[in-house]
């Protein structure tokens, strides 16, 4: 369920409406445990040449610092206005 948030933050806040999520890669460092806060944390990497499509870079912390989830995101965004 944790990694269900990264589709949730494209949607919403990073960037925001007007995201088609198109691929994800994840990789699970260590487990998320019940009622833990975790920060996610996400950075464009890339843009294809000409088009709206970018690579993010995605991973969620644990209290404690250490990464417990990450991947990477392929996104296509235009701004809807």
């Amino acid at each position: 369920m944790s990694a269900s948030f990264f589709s949730k933050i494209f949607a919403n806040s990073f960037p925001g409406p007007g995201t088609v999520y198109l691929n994800q890669t994840l990789k699970f460092h260590a487990p998320v445990y019940l009622n833990e806060k975790i920060q996610y944390r996400l950075e464009v990497i890339a843009q294809k040449e000409g088009k709206p499509i970018y690579t993010v870079k995605t991973e969620a912390y644990g209290p404690d610092n250490t990464i417990r989830i990450g991947g990477e995101a392929i996104i296509r965004y235009q701004n809807p206005t």
